[in-house]
């Protein structure tokens, strides 16, 4: 720590700041495949590759307990559970459930 500097919690002003969120690389990659209703609803950090069974998700949305939604490269939705391990594929109206 540099003794040069000292800050000063109440008289630092933050009227003027900006937040930037670290990573998001992978949500690029699928961003053109979420639908609009969801693209607020999904946080970009959040977003990571996961490979199963010799193909690639991404993690979109914890649900509990290590299980998660997830998409693919074609834009079709999981849900992907550890225990029992399985991956079911998702009908639109079933995200609801998931992202309210």
């Amino acid at each position: 720590m540099n003794s040069k500097f000292r800050i000063v919690p109440d008289r630092v002003s933050i009227v003027n700041y900006k937040i930037k969120y670290l990573g998001g690389e992978e949500y690029k990659q699928i961003a053109h495949l979420i639908p609009p209703s969801l693209t607020s609803k999904i946080n970009p950090t959040d977003v990571y590759e996961v490979e199963l069974d010799g193909k690639v998700y991404f993690h979109v949305r914890e649900i509990e307990d290590g299980d998660f939604v997830g998409i693919d490269l074609q834009g079709i939705f999981y849900k992907i559970t550890s225990d029992p391990y399985e991956i079911v594929a998702l009908e639109v109206e079933d995200l609801t459930e998931y992202f309210n």
